[in-house]
């Protein structure tokens, strides 16, 4: 369907990592103001778009943030913040140099 007057639109945000073994990373991609939450999603792996490391895991995709300050008093009329976070983690052997975490939200925009 159409909004009038409204746009979807994709936010995301990028960390480098994990690298070390067994570390793990977060991102959180929030939707600009009034934008509401349609989505989101998670991507984890190599700037150069190489497979990623035996051993690096997608660990969480979900919505909201995993800021305290958000998550105890969030926004007026929100359950949740409109944002998605991703965790990734890198396994025993670690990640190599260029190892990133992308976090995606799909908004709907006026």
């Amino acid at each position: 369907g159409s909004w009038p007057g409204h746009r979807t639109i994709v936010a995301r945000t990028t960390v480098p990592g994990p690298l070390a073994p067994g570390g793990s990373v977060a991102a959180s991609s929030r939707c600009p103001a009034r934008g509401t939450l349609l989505s989101g999603g998670v991507l984890a792996g190599q700037v150069d778009g190489k497979a990623p490391q035996q051993g690096l895991h997608l660990t969480g995709s979900y919505p909201g943030t995993r800021d305290p300050a958000e998550v105890a008093s969030p926004s007026p009329g929100r359950v949740l913040p409109p944002a998605w976070t991703g965790r990734a983690e890198a396994g025993g052997q670690g990640s190599p140099p260029g190892t990133e975490t992308t976090a995606f939200a799909l908004c709907l925009t006026d």
